[in-house]
């Protein structure tokens, strides 16, 4: 999609279907059993932005407005954001899970960037960021299409296929433009509060639009790198041992729209920046790339090749807390993971693949083509140990509380300690890690 400028006064920047059946009976002599299926009756929806595709499903049975796992149902959304729910499930309010790497909204090309999470009152059968918006201001969707003066019939349903449509195509492509501008909104974490005025400021943007006749569909609020960067004050950490070794931790890194700052050691200083899509230049450096969003960090490629860990200084802390892993979070699991291998401060990207037993503490471990077993065990600590992998030496693991800002890592310390370490990432998403891994030696 080709993306036009426009900008507005955000408070904060950046971005199968299970069916029941019923069952029929024959009539039956007096010596047969019969045996009569219940019948499971389902209901339809769907989740939009542009429909998003391969994102978690979570009723939340308990109507506290959080994802719990327990919650989660064993399908995903479809290609065209389709599924069901069991009619008892129908009660409660549904959330939505688009998930980095993974998930995707057909709105742009490959995965999405960026956790974020949808949700819809029970009885709303399309979960948008219109049902967002409503549900995280105490709104029914018909007050909110009032406020907004949009049609509740186009906003609360598949407006992306009514934009097929002669009747309601001008709504439609209204409607849609806007909703992009709320995902990003939402995506940001920006305070509900702030949505309805973000609409209708967009609203008034989208009608200057089309009074310029010119295309809704390439109506878009730019979504950069620029923006994520001078939206919070991040901690930066190496993942090569002797950079991080040799130059600690930086804190307290801002950004504005000509200078990065940081402060190493208790000493501040500042350099230009540069700022391109996917990359940033800092004074006259080569060029930086940004490896994987996640909500509260980013991996970054430096000019050196290395991948650096920048996690939002409000969540930093959590890389120092431990949470003790149990035999339940690997046994029959496979996870990979990347790191940087180096001795030196020329990285060496490594990756391994860590299939974990079904049955007994085996752990195979699959790396440049070759296989290695070792046994493995949770010590008393609640770390993980993997018993003479590192040339005869335990490897020893401990999952820091880092880990809950994004459920399709483990990040990890190895060791425990009240000052932050090198980190270390293992996930279960397969292509999630080699897309991390492919960008990070492109």
């Amino acid at each position: 999609m080709t993306k036009t400028k426009v900008y507005l006064a955000m408070a904060a920047a950046l971005t199968l279907t299970a069916c029941g059946g019923g069952s029929s009976s024959e009539e039956a002599s007096p010596t047969e059993t019969v045996e009569t299926e219940k019948e499971v009756t389902t209901k339809e929806y769907k989740a939009i932005d542009g429909y998003l595709v391969n994102a978690d499903i979570y009723v939340d049975r308990n109507k506290n407005k959080i994802a719990d796992e327990d919650e989660k149902l064993d399908q995903v959304t479809g290609e065209e954001g389709q599924f069901s729910l069991d009619e008892a499930d129908t009660q409660y309010p549904v959330i939505i899970k688009a998930v980095a790497g993974r998930t995707s909204d057909t709105d742009n090309e490959g995965a999405i960037k960026k956790d974020f999470t949808f949700v819809a009152d029970a009885g709303v059968e399309v979960i948008s960021p219109f049902s967002t918006t409503a549900y995280n201001t105490d709104k029914t969707l018909e007050e909110l299409a009032t406020e907004l003066n949009l049609p509740l019939e186009v906003l609360s349903s598949d407006y992306v296929a009514k934009k097929n449509s002669e009747e309601t195509e001008s709504d439609a492509k209204k409607i849609h433009a806007l909703a992009r501008t709320l995902t990003k909104s939402i995506i940001n974490k920006t305070d509900s509060e702030k949505l309805v005025d973000i609409a209708k400021n967009t609203l008034e943007d989208i009608n200057e639009y089309v009074n310029n006749a010119e295309d809704l569909d390439k109506f878009e609020v730019i979504d950069t790198l620029k923006d994520r960067l001078t939206s919070e004050t991040f901690t930066v950490i190496h993942t090569n041992e002797l950079q991080f070794k040799e130059e600690g931790v930086f804190t307290d890194v801002t950004f504005n729209d000509t200078e990065v700052s940081v402060v190493n050691n208790g000493k501040k200083e500042s350099h230009t920046i540069k700022y391109n899509d996917d990359s940033f230049q800092v004074a006259n450096d080569s060029l930086d790339y940004i490896v994987h969003f996640s909500s509260d960090w980013m991996l970054i490629k430096t000019t050196q090749n290395e991948l650096s860990l920048f996690i939002e200084k409000d969540s930093t802390e959590k890389l120092n807390e431990y949470v003790a892993l149990t035999e339940s979070d690997f046994v029959g699991k496979t996870l990979y993971h990347f790191w940087d291998d180096s001795t030196t401060s020329t990285p060496d990207p490594d990756f391994v693949t860590l299939k974990y037993s079904s049955e007994g503490n085996e752990v195979t471990i699959l790396e440049d083509g070759e296989e290695s077993k070792f046994s493995w065990k949770i010590d008393s600590d609640g770390n993980l140990v993997i018993e003479g992998a590192a040339d005869g030496s335990d490897i020893i693991m401990s999952k820091t509380a880092a880990s809950d800002l994004d459920d399709e890592f483990l990040i990890f310390n190895y060791g425990t300690s009240k000052n932050i370490q090198i980190p270390y990432f293992a996930t279960e998403n397969k292509t999630l890690a080699d897309n991390i891994f492919k960008q990070w030696n492109k």
